[in-house]
């Protein structure tokens, strides 16, 4: 319940519901691996590092993110540097975090550069050390 909280949080500090204009969005394409595996649930995060811009939230399935949108409205993500964030959807009591703990804030090192005219196509191979491989769980 942590992670899904914390993407609520996340969708409506970005601006959902804000009634701001957003910026133009552009499509973007994101797979997200963990240790070469599919993440098989999941979301990521798109935080703009320019001020004042909408962070896009998509949720992953099976490897894919499906439907970013921004502000939790226009679909897409708006140009610019971002930093990106995973977190594992795997809520059930005693289930496996999947996604180590670093690449769920700002400093996991996950950066993308979202460009107008091109092709945003992101692929994101995460990687557990062996002391947070796949040991970590949640309980209620």
């Amino acid at each position: 319940m942590k992670r899904l909280g914390f993407f609520l949080i996340c969708l409506f500090a970005s601006g959902c519901g804000s009634g701001r204009d957003i910026p133009a969005t552009y499509e973007v394409e994101v797979t997200v691996n963990v240790n070469g595996k599919p993440l098989s649930d999941g979301f990521v995060t798109f935080s703009p590092v320019e001020p004042n811009l909408p962070s896009a939230t998509g949720k992953v399935s099976n490897g894919v993110v499906q439907s970013l949108k921004t502000a939790g409205e226009s679909s897409g993500v708006v140009a610019g540097e971002h930093i990106v964030t995973i977190y594992d959807d795997t809520m059930a009591p005693g289930a496996k975090n999947l996604v180590p703990d670093r690449y769920s804030g700002r400093d996991g090192g996950l950066v993308a550069s979202v460009k107008s005219g091109e092709k945003n196509k992101f692929e994101f191979e995460l990687v557990a050390k062996p002391s947070d491989q796949l040991n970590k769980t949640f309980s209620p």
